[in-house]
């Protein structure tokens, strides 16, 4: 997977491994992640021209109760000609999120990866450590234990795994784009499905960002930004239902990002959850005083991050429904913050002085209150589960009602007074909204 990787990188990528095959029980596709994510740090770290070899051993015998990997074991090493990882910072380099230096460069995080690694590798019963020499290169030794004595009997699968390895493009290009971190952001769709519930996550970190990500992208449409500045303005071009955003980001921090968001009409309503590996309540005020609606500190429980987000997803959603479904929509008790009140009386305004034109567009609408149709429609759906078209003939109808209570016309008038080409469309949408035709609500109002 790796080896046009190596090849344009100019780096001698080398693999010795003894000829008899070694029987481990393992988790396939967890110890595919083990070692890519350390052939990932490799390539990373590797300068042009440099090596990385890939060596298995196998140490000891199976068959007897191992209390550690010391036993009877397997061992992968991956080693490199990089810059190698000083003392000080050797110790923590299997700590999640942790940082080498506070440049922001990617290259100088150990990511989410590492860290990953670590506990798949515990998982197994295994045990992993590093040897870094500055200048010199890094070495990661994986000891797996043989046999199955250390494993519980719920956990063994005695039927044989498949052997054969793929050899699709596929898997090369996704492993090889990982590890040159040649993915671009700004190729994701900006113009995304207008009912989905999406979710901008704006992280300078790419380990950080692909973790949040595999997280809730089970369940959400995931936007990426790689700092402040791009977050902003994805939030404001695509309207998402939810930010998750880092607080230390060059450009701009995530205490900006979610003051600008708050503070701008077409994005008020957003929920904002901040991340931080500063644990200081004065940290956890200041992101609550800018508007954020929650806030996490790192490491997190990927649990918990997802039911956070799912919770204030819910509620919002909760609240949509509930206002969806009045007849008079009141802007004071439908506003999330002042400025979405504010802007419900704008929108309810230019409505009202477009009720008798038929021909009054979304797109127009838009125009009058500044907002692209994709940027209204999405605000007016968190707000009030209401598409803009919807929204537009809920007042319509609405108008009407008030002037069928006062006589003011016969119904095929009130129609047209209220924008509705004709009677019979009048009809329909009336039926739709308030459950019963024109005529029968005159009558239940006599």
């Amino acid at each position: 997977s790796f080896s046009s990787l190596a090849e344009r990188k100019k780096i001698t990528l080398t693999f010795k491994a003894e000829e008899e095959p070694t029987i481990v029980y393992v988790d396939k596709d967890k110890l595919e992640k083990i070692v890519l994510n350390l052939l990932s740090n490799a390539f990373k770290f590797t300068p042009t021209g440099g090596k990385i070899s890939v060596i298995v051993t196998t140490s000891g015998k199976a068959g007897q109760p191992v209390a550690s990997a010391h036993d009877a074991f397997v061992e992968l090493r991956i080693a490199d000609t990089g810059p190698g990882i000083s003392g000080e910072h050797l110790e923590r380099i299997f700590d999640r999120f942790y940082q080498v230096d506070e440049t922001h460069d990617e290259r100088s995080s150990t990511g989410i990866g590492l860290a990953l690694v670590k506990e798949l590798v515990e998982l197994h019963g295994g045990e992993i450590f590093v040897d870094s020499k500055i200048d010199k290169g890094t070495e990661f030794i994986v000891r797996l234990p043989l046999g199955k004595a250390h494993l519980k009997e719920e956990e063994i699968d005695d039927k044989p795994a498949n052997e054969a390895v793929p050899e699709g493009p596929a898997d090369a290009d996704l492993f090889v784009a990982e590890a040159d971190s040649s993915r671009t952001i700004a190729q994701e769709s900006a113009t995304p499905d207008e009912e989905a519930t999406i979710v901008l996550i704006v992280e300078d970190n790419p380990d950080v960002r692909s973790y949040i990500r595999e997280i809730l992208e089970p369940f959400f449409r995931i936007i990426e930004a790689q700092d402040g500045r791009e977050g902003a303005d994805k939030a404001v071009e695509i309207i998402p239902d939810l930010v998750v955003s880092d607080i230390m980001m060059p450009k701009m921090d995530g205490y900006e990002l979610c003051k600008r968001l708050k503070t701008d009409e077409r994005t008020s309503h957003i929920p904002v959850i901040l991340l931080t590996a500063r644990a200081a309540s004065e940290s956890k005020l200041e992101g609550l005083e800018t508007g954020a609606d929650d806030y996490i500190v790192k490491p997190f429980d990927s649990k918990e991050l997802l039911v956070r987000v799912k919770n204030l997803i819910k509620i919002r959603r909760q609240l949509r429904e509930r206002f969806s479904r009045e007849i008079m929509l009141k802007p004071q008790d439908i506003a999330i913050t002042p400025m979405d009140e504010v802007f419900v009386q704008k929108v309810q305004a230019v409505v009202n002085a477009h009720l008798d034109d038929e021909d009054f567009t979304i797109e127009m609408l838009g125009h009058e209150v500044g907002m692209s149709r994709s940027q209204i429609h999405r605000k007016l759906r968190a707000l009030v589960d209401q598409s803009a078209s919807r929204f537009i003939r809920s007042m319509r109808l609405q108008r009407a009602v008030e002037l069928m209570k006062k006589r003011a016309a016969t119904i095929s008038e009130i129609a047209y007074m209220t924008g509705f080409h004709s009677q019979a469309y009048f009809t329909t949408c009336f039926q739709d909204q308030f459950g019963c035709s024109p005529k029968a609500y005159l009558k239940n109002i006599q």
